[in-house]
């Protein structure tokens, strides 16, 4: 009765995912359509040319009009990828919850690290969080809870609370939540052995059954070095509709952008989220996150092209993380000029050879030159 019931599902699932290529396939010709209309009726056979151009504008305007107007197809590859990687793969499929192995699972260490603002909310996500994982079924595990303040929250076999000095300093002047991660790393304060594993999430992080899943599987794979999954940010509450809805967005590029990338090419081509990466003890602290005080605004990204530089190889992890999405508009401007800084920091540096950083650079051009996208 369960084998039938499985089927079923996977029937259905794999349904929804073919009329979903139908009507996207659909959308794209209407909107052709629409387009090559909309052309031919502002148009002529010959259209504009040139020469017309230089002569109404001058050169110097007639260059930036037409600066403005190519700018536009920097993102045509980004669209392609994130198209193939949406119709490749479905989303609707269900994660595996076959387990690789019960009696052999590595120690994971699910480390939060946190500014320590807000101490009820770290203490009640951690207490949701063991329970997820109790009733899941594994016990090897613990939550390293890393904070700039003392959250003064009861230990046990499953907590740990490291408080991050406020003289700390590392050699390159790291900031941020980079100084936190490369703080755990010292030889005083890990104590992880190097086949261990990090899960590293956010404050308000919270596991689902799901992805526990597919982090048993993953790191149960002996060819597993860096892993991450999908983050949706509607299921454990709302705060602010609109700015969840514009992290919709950010759902949609896990699954297609993101996937394609990870579960592919085996390489973060596009980017990387710090608040779902699962990684193995000895490559975290191989590589470390002492970047300096400019790649360290973005650590997450700078942590995964220094690993693809390294010959790391990464891999797509099953199952949803669930988080919030900024609570007001203004934090979520925050937000992106902070990545966007981040990133503008670590394409245009040198630390970091041209071919793990194309794409990214790429977008990260894309988004520069955004606001010519509106006037076109």
């Amino acid at each position: 009765m369960r084998s039938l019931r499985r089927k079923v599902k996977t029937t259905i699932k794999r349904t929804r995912h073919t009329i979903y290529r139908i009507f996207f396939l659909i959308f794209i010709g209407i909107y052709c359509y629409v387009s090559s209309a909309v052309c031919e009726k502002f148009y002529d056979e010959s259209g504009p040319t040139i020469l017309d151009a230089v002569q109404k504008y001058g050169y110097i305007w007639t260059i930036l009009l037409y600066c403005m107007t190519i700018s536009i197809y920097l993102n045509v590859p980004i669209a392609f990828f994130n198209m193939f990687g949406i119709v490749l793969y479905n989303p609707f499929k269900q994660v595996t919850r076959k387990l690789r192995s019960r009696n052999l699972q590595p120690f994971i260490c699910f480390r939060v690290v946190t500014r320590g603002l807000f101490p009820n909310l770290v203490a009640e996500v951690t207490r949701r969080n063991i329970k997820t994982c109790k009733h899941f079924g594994i016990t090897n595990f613990k939550f390293e809870i890393v904070t700039d303040a003392a959250l003064g929250i009861q230990p046990s076999n499953y907590v740990r609370e490291v408080v991050v000095p406020r003289d700390y300093h590392t050699t390159n002047g790291t900031l941020f939540k980079a100084r936190a991660l490369h703080y755990c790393l010292g030889r005083n304060i890990n104590i992880l052995s190097p086949d261990d594993w990090i899960v590293h999430l956010d404050e308000e992080t919270l596991l689902s059954e799901s992805v526990l899943y597919g982090i048993i599987n993953f790191v149960s794979d002996p060819n597993s070095d860096i892993g991450q999954g999908v983050i949706t940010y509607g299921e454990s509450g709302i705060e602010n509709w609109l700015t969840t809805l514009l992290d919709g967005m950010r759902v949609a590029i896990d699954y297609g952008l993101f996937r394609l990338a990870l579960q592919f090419f085996h390489r973060p081509l596009f980017g990387f989220k710090g608040s779902f990466i699962v990684v193995k003890m000895k490559i975290e602290d191989k590589i470390g996150f002492d970047f300096g005080p400019k790649e360290s605004i973005a650590e997450d990204l700078r942590f995964a092209l220094a690993a693809w530089d390294s010959g790391y190889r990464f891999d797509f992890v099953e199952g949803v993380m669930k988080e919030k999405s900024t609570f007001s508009l203004a934090d979520y401007v925050k937000q992106r000029k902070r990545w966007f800084i981040g990133h503008f920091h670590i394409v245009w540096g040198n630390s970091i050879p041209l071919y793990c950083k194309c794409f990214v650079l790429l977008m990260h051009i894309s988004s520069t030159l955004l606001w010519t996208n509106v006037t076109n």
